[in-house]
């Protein structure tokens, strides 16, 4: 069954086996790959992610791989992620969206909301795993920005050890160390 996705990024989303989790794994990479040689596909790539439907957080994971290889290539978008981060349902979207912004310089003009918006995120023992570690590195980026801001990250990353996971802990313990010697 062929499904008509983006006319750039069809030929990507030939077949069935394509949505099926197994196969996406051999995909992904690929996908990536033919994206980073052909630059137009990515604002192609962007619609897809931004729809939140069956496949969006696949085209989101593919925008993650580009951010490892080429971050240039995806810094134009770090901006509306920033926003969609914010308002995605999905936490597999979610989760890939903060990594990358983590992963990124962050922009001058960052909202105070979304400053917010990570605390909470680190603060809430409903997030996945993931998504609170990666809203704590954020929120460590900002702090190399805004000095200011460092305190409040410190209290909240103790205030969160007591009940947090393994991976919790762990990231917690080496940004404590590096935001105490700064």
């Amino acid at each position: 069954m062929k499904r008509n996705i983006m006319p750039g990024l069809d030929h990507l989303f030939q077949t069935s086996a394509f949505f099926e989790a197994a196969s996406w794994v051999d995909h992904v990479d690929k996908i990536a790959w033919s994206i980073i040689q052909q630059p137009e596909l990515i604002d192609d790539l962007w619609e897809v992610v931004q729809r939140e439907d069956e496949i969006s957080w696949r085209a989101a994971w593919t925008m993650d791989k580009i951010n490892d290889k080429y971050p240039e290539m995806i810094h134009p978008f770090l901006n509306e992620l920033i926003i969609r981060a914010g308002k995605t349902k999905i936490n597999g979207i979610k989760r890939i969206f903060l990594k990358i912004i983590s992963l990124q310089p962050l922009p001058d003009d960052l909202t105070g909301n979304f400053v917010d918006f990570c605390f909470k995120t680190l603060r809430s023992s409903d997030e996945p795993i993931a998504v609170r570690v990666n809203a704590m590195q954020i929120l460590f980026n900002v702090c190399l920005k805004i000095p200011d801001l460092k305190n409040e990250l410190i209290f909240s990353i103790e205030s969160i050890q007591n009940d947090a996971s393994a991976g919790i802990i762990s990231k917690s313990k080496k940004l404590l160390k590096q935001l105490k010697k700064s």
